[in-house]
């Protein structure tokens, strides 16, 4: 009877340990299925982000590329604000020399006006009193 139960011990001890390893492959194999979900997903977005950052590179070359060109476009409207200021300053001078001529013109003008002004009002004036 002992080889009976020992053989039944064993069967039954057997019995179980396939039952565990039963239930630990299968929550292994959930296990294993999630991981493969979460590598799927991490490789979707590494490929996503790679070529992203592709994108982004070529976005950002294509911007310094423009910022290249409106810098010498700068460079070019800065030259030529310069040779309108010098032009604008040549310009004031004269306007300068001009209204100095017209000053000493009106100032001449009116001296004369005076002086006739008092030609013609010096006769009468002695007129009356001769």
């Amino acid at each position: 009877m002992d080889v009976e139960r020992t053989m039944q011990f064993i069967l039954d001890t057997r019995a179980q340990v396939e039952a565990t390893v039963a239930k630990n492959k299968a929550a292994s194999n959930r296990r294993i299925a999630r991981i493969e979900r979460a590598l799927t997903q991490t490789s979707r977005v590494v490929a996503g982000l790679a070529s992203s950052d592709i994108s982004v590179r070529g976005h950002i070359r294509r911007h310094e590329k423009r910022l290249a060109r409106h810098k010498v476009l700068m460079v070019g409207i800065g030259n030529k604000l310069h040779r309108i200021g010098q032009k604008l300053d040549r310009m004031g001078g004269r306007l300068s020399g001009l209204n100095e001529y017209r000053r000493q013109r009106d100032q001449g003008a009116r001296t004369r006006v005076r002086q006739a002004h008092r030609a013609n009002s010096s006769p009468k004036d002695g007129a009356a009193a001769g």
